[in-house]
């Protein structure tokens, strides 16, 4: 039984080390692909945080370490300028339900501030310990955001509840040169839609895909292509490279993270 434990834990091992060398491997490929360093990643949650650290930038966007809810984030982006140009102010709770009922049974932390910009749009922030953090970093890493259709790329993902088809249609029709709508199966009638396969058949997404297994290498998006002002659909070198990158062991580890929380660099 000593000798199986040995045995398992010496191949967990070797699995770790192969990872950390295709994860390194592939920044490293990641950071000489994206040509601009100049760009502001707007998201509904944490999932542009590492792209940041990876290229040695300090974050110009303040979309880290937080979630929106959609309604929130469409109000947001239909406002975008306007909207973070108000100021932050904070509430005790949720105007959503179901996130003050998981503030309370201990899914979400209970005390992690809330913001609310313009009386309308309500920011989790759910990795800071304080409204003073909160508001010191919102409004530094607001400082440096782009405002340049060239220069914004904005990014959802149905990590926790699923939009409807009519909102899913009214991100789709917003006036953003570069958007992304990750989802977990196809759906053919949204044009800005990325397939990243939920393993059941349902839109939402995989809740892990910050992780570097993912926004490195993923075989279904290609992030240095869609900072470089392209769709991120994977082709060509990429595909071949990440398609031979990612392993069964990878995928399982998908399940394993899903309730996993990131907690952003100080920057």
């Amino acid at each position: 039984m000593r000798l199986l434990s040995v045995v398992h834990l010496n191949s967990d091992l070797q699995i770790t080390k192969a990872r950390r060398a295709k994860n390194k491997a592939a920044k490293l490929w990641f950071r000489t692909r994206v040509r601009s360093r100049a760009f502001t990643i707007v998201s509904n949650d944490c999932w542009g945080s590492p792209v940041y650290p990876a290229l040695g930038l300090s974050y110009q966007t303040p979309f880290v370490g937080l979630f929106l809810w959609f309604d929130c984030y469409l109000a947001l982006l239909s406002n975008f300028q306007s909207l973070m140009g108000s100021s932050l102010r904070f509430t005790n709770s949720s105007r959503y339900s179901v996130i003050n009922q998981r503030r309370e049974q201990g899914i979400l932390r209970c005390d992690y501030p809330i913001g609310i910009l313009g009386d309308e749009v309500e920011i989790h922030f759910l990795h800071y310990p304080s409204e003073a953090e909160a508001r010191t970093k919102w409004e530094r890493r607001s400082s440096r955001m782009s405002f340049d259709q060239d220069k914004i790329f904005v990014r959802f993902a149905a990590t926790e509840a699923i939009p409807t088809l009519a909102e899913m249609s009214a991100f789709d029709a917003l006036p953003y040169r570069h958007k992304v709508m990750f989802l977990g199966a196809e759906e053919p009638r949204i044009k800005s839609a990325i397939c990243i396969p939920s393993g059941d058949g349902s839109l939402q997404t995989p809740a892990n895909l910050y992780q570097d297994d993912f926004m490195f290498r993923s075989p279904y998006f290609d992030l240095a292509n869609w900072l470089n002002g392209g769709d991120g659909k994977p082709r060509g070198l990429y595909k071949v490279l990440t398609s031979a990158m990612v392993t069964p062991s990878d995928l399982d580890r998908r399940e394993r993270l899903r309730a996993e929380q990131l907690v952003p660099i100080d920057s």
